[in-house]
């Protein structure tokens, strides 16, 4: 699976800078919502985040649930192999600026007892071979924030969040043959239920298509607990006969106060991906 992680998207917008989607995946679609304007990809789902007041950090909590391939190239990359893979991959980011966008450095951040190390002022990572826990549905994610060096940001911070069921497709699983002429069907369960969900779909191999092909389509919708990739937007993609992914990916942001007035979000991501092999 290749992906920009959310994290670095907050980090460019709270610079400042343009950041939007991989090349070669096209927007396909938007949801035009009255009260938060148009969401049409993940930027502006973030700059809607960040316009939350007293903002100085994001702490983001993803869990990515698969039921896919992985690959495997052997002789240089000449030959492909797709292993099934189950399992959940846990993540853990985050990113302390203050109004001026200058970055933030703290001490200690620790999500469930793992660390998260500074690896770019400001901008930290769940580090070490310790497993990372998240929970979604049950139990609560733990954080501890110490900064000895900034009055933004008090000297410990002890804090909770809960976030929804992880979000699952229903209707598709590994290995299913599905034509882009009849359009796919996708429905799932759980995620934040007054949030928006990313429906995508892309190749499983980023090595295959040329320059200039479209490898994927994606759009924001709100979380009905369904939505239809049609044919017109399967028609865009270059290659059939091929794997892609299709992943459904749903957003929490939950807005913490701290002791000084100051306020982080918490952002819980459940994803869930799985493998299809397209055909015309």
């Amino acid at each position: 699976m290749y992906k920009i992680k959310i994290i670095l998207l907050f980090a460019v917008a709270m610079i400042l800078l343009s950041s939007c989607d991989r090349d070669n995946i096209v927007n396909t679609g938007k949801n035009q919502n009255s009260t938060t304007g148009t969401i049409e990809n993940e930027s502006d789902l973030i700059q809607s985040y960040l316009n939350t007041p007293d903002l100085v950090g994001v702490i983001e909590c993803r869990s990515e649930k698969r039921n896919d391939y992985t690959i495997n190239w052997k002789n240089f990359g000449s030959i492909t192999e797709y292993k099934p893979y189950d399992g959940i991959d846990n993540y853990a980011e985050a990113t302390f600026r203050d109004a001026t966008n200058k970055p933030i450095t703290v001490e200690n951040l620790l999500v469930n007892a793992s660390l998260l190390k500074e690896y770019s002022k400001g901008a930290y990572s769940k580090v070490g071979p310790d497993k990372l826990e998240l929970y979604f549905g049950v139990g609560n994610n733990k954080y501890y924030i110490e900064c000895l060096n900034n009055s933004l940001l008090p000297d410990s911070t002890f804090g909770q969040v809960s976030f929804s069921n992880r979000i699952e497709i229903t209707n598709i699983h590994r290995d299913d043959t599905l034509s882009r002429q009849n359009g796919i069907p996708v429905e799932w369960i759980g995620g934040y239920s007054n949030g928006y969900v990313k429906v995508e779909i892309r190749h499983t191999n980023p090595e295959e298509g040329a320059i200039g092909q479209t490898v994927g389509s994606y759009v924001m919708t709100t979380n009905t607990g369904a939505y239809t990739i049609d044919s017109l937007r399967l028609s865009l993609l270059s290659l059939v006969n091929i794997y892609y992914d299709i992943t459904v990916t749903s957003y929490e942001p939950v807005i913490q106060t701290l002791s000084n007035g100051k306020k982080i979000i918490l952002l819980g991501v459940s994803e869930y991906n799985t493998t299809i092999f397209l055909v015309d």
